[in-house]
């Protein structure tokens, strides 16, 4: 539910006052009022309001002066404000808008000038600031998107070389020992940085086209793809990466065809695949399978790991990972994230609950619309 908008007040005349609050109550806005400009200066501080309707001729402090105070102030910059006045006079006007002023409703007004014209502002302003976060995203993003490929530069550098060094050892007959798992060690953190790093471009990039607006259509695609075949490639391949083929139990079932590209298939499937062995033992089984209804196919994995609580489930966020107190994990918490939001982009789900048979765990469904050409 959306926080209700505080609008302040400021006017010397008291019954106009009323009537202006009573009015924007009615319209489901919070209001605080001030009869003169000292003391709308002391609310806007306390309250930090969205909008400011605020007299211009007022004692002591008049609107001008404190549109000047506010604007002053950094905080107070960018809320808008809109005077009201008795003098309408172009030259009232503009050195209103010269303080920074957004709008000037000359009294007396309607009621629906009134509104037309705090809506409006405020609608302007939220765009504004959409539009300013937009930026500061975009920015931070293009920061941080040239570190992982700086990282990847790098580690290729480290690869090569290591894999230059296992060369000469072979030709010189010193692979062995010490020296040949000193180089596997290598080559395995390297490939697992480079992992790490591509899950990072790839979170940043979809943060963008999910939170900023930015075009999301090269993370889409309706394929059709053979769900059977995607499966047990996946499968197999990440049950070969954690050296535990044995403790995968696929289930076969007819083939059909889901709405969803390839690539992006294997990719949510290993992100999904990949958490059941890394949050299981060795020798506990990860299940693997799938069925279908009249519109969509589903994916089940089942793991007998460290299980997760319906809180967790429903709270899980990127950079998240669960009791990692307890449990050593590797990577940043981001292979379920991606995987959850790929499906989102092409309309399929992802749902994480704990495993309510024998033996705990943790149970993942993906449901996935169905093609509507034929199975492959």
């Amino acid at each position: 539910m959306k926080a209700p908008v505080r609008i302040l007040v400021v006017d010397d005349d008291s019954f106009l006052r009323r009537q202006i609050v009573q009015i924007l109550e009615l319209e489901s806005y919070l209001v605080t009022e001030a009869c003169n400009g000292r003391e709308g200066l002391a609310a806007a501080l306390k309250f930090q309001p969205s909008l400011i309707l605020c007299d211009v001729s007022m004692p002591d402090i008049d609107g001008y002066e404190m549109l000047r105070r506010l604007r002053e102030s950094e905080p107070w910059i960018p809320i808008p404000l809109i005077f009201l006045s008795v003098r309408a006079a172009r030259n009232d006007v503009r050195v209103g808008m010269e303080l920074g002023a957004d709008d000037f409703l000359a009294k007396p007004f309607e009621i629906s000038e009134l509104l037309r014209a705090v809506e409006t502002r405020l609608r302007l302003h939220a765009q504004a600031e959409a539009r300013a976060e937009r930026l500061v995203v975009n920015e931070h993003a293009k920061i941080l998107l040239r570190l992982p490929n700086e990282l990847r530069t790098r580690l290729h550098g480290i690869m090569g070389a290591a894999e230059i060094l296992k060369l000469d050892l072979e030709a010189s007959g010193n692979l062995a020992g010490e020296p040949a798992g000193m180089l596997e060690l290598i080559q395995i953190s390297c490939i697992r940085l480079e992992q790490l790093a591509t899950n990072l471009v790839l979170h940043l990039q979809l943060e963008l086209a999910t939170k900023v607006g930015a075009d999301s259509s090269s993370f889409t695609d309706a394929g059709p793809s053979p769900l059977g075949d995607c499966v047990r490639t996946s499968a197999e391949a990440e049950a070969s990466k954690h050296q535990r083929p044995r403790d995968l139990q696929p289930s076969a079932a007819s083939e059909v065809s889901v709405a969803i590209g390839n690539e992006f298939l294997n990719k949510i499937l290993r992100e999904l695949i990949d958490n059941a062995f890394k949050f299981s033992k060795p020798g506990t089984p990860v299940e693997v399978s799938w069925r279908q209804s009249e519109a969509s196919a589903e994916v089940l994995i089942e793991d007998r790991g460290i299980g997760i609580t319906l809180e967790e489930a429903a709270n899980m966020r990127p950079f998240q990972q669960w009791r990692r107190a307890q449990f050593e994990q590797q990577g940043l918490g981001l292979g379920f994230g991606i995987a959850r939001t790929l499906a989102t982009l092409n309309g399929a789900t992802v749902a994480i609950a704990p495993r309510l048979s024998a033996g705990g765990g943790t149970s993942v469904l993906l449901s996935i619309p169905k093609a509507v050409r034929p199975a492959f």
